[in-house]
């Protein structure tokens, strides 16, 4: 990816975040993953803190069974009573969209940014995939 944090800004980014959500990220193996999952936490974090004005120390956020994140918090949402957002990330593109009334989502694609190869053979991908085509 394009960032190339300094060590000192690579701790401060990470720090931002809680310990458990810090081991999480870093339990990536590649690096621009890392810096990815970094990036979409620091991303869904100030959108609460912002649109929500929850202190940043007190943010929480889970996923769903669909593995979809949400804010865990319990604030008054009068001006957003169905609050929820959504995170995607390719290459060197992490997005956050975010809504207060309906659900939303999103998805980065990078075509033009070289992959790592896949890990599996495509028929057994197929084969994974099956129940939902």
């Amino acid at each position: 990816s394009r960032w190339q944090p300094s060590t000192q800004q690579w701790s401060v980014a990470l720090n931002c975040l809680p310990q458990e959500v810090q081991q999480k990220c870093l339990r990536y193996l590649q690096r621009d993953d890392q810096k990815r999952a970094v990036v979409s936490q620091l991303l869904q974090r100030a959108c609460i803190q912002q649109l929500l004005g929850e202190q940043w120390s007190r943010i929480s956020i889970q996923r769903t069974k669909g593995n979809k994140p949400f804010y865990a918090g319990s604030l008054d949402r009068q001006h957003a009573p169905n609050f929820n957002f959504n995170v995607s990330h390719e290459g060197d593109y992490v997005v956050l969209a975010c809504e207060g009334w309906c659900i939303c989502g999103v998805d980065v694609a990078a075509p033009q940014q070289p992959r790592r190869k896949a890990g599996r053979p495509l028929m057994e991908s197929i084969a994974l995939m099956k129940s939902q085509l």
